[in-house]
């Protein structure tokens, strides 16, 4: 059985430490621009349906990008900001 000398095990240690650090700072930076979006649709035939999905601001005019099906054919949508 080979085994792995100390220095290489405080080296992985290490390394699995920033890198989990560069995640904390990499969220930490986003997530002002991480918003909640809530919609609804009185919905016609088939009757209302809510959803909530999640989106992010990606530009300073506060445009915000999500997938389709979020907000497809919502007759509201309302958009709760981090910070709020």
């Amino acid at each position: 059985m080979t085994r792995t000398p100390l220095l290489a095990i405080a080296l992985l240690l290490s390394t699995a430490a920033a890198q989990a650090q560069a995640r904390v700072t990499a969220v930490a930076r986003v997530m002002p621009a991480v918003v909640v979006i809530e919609s609804s649709s009185s919905g016609g035939v088939s009757g209302g349906a809510n959803g909530t999905g999640s989106g992010f601001i990606f530009d300073p005019d506060g445009w915000i990008l999500t997938n389709k099906h979020v907000v497809d054919g919502a007759d509201q949508i309302t958009v709760t900001l981090n910070d709020s």
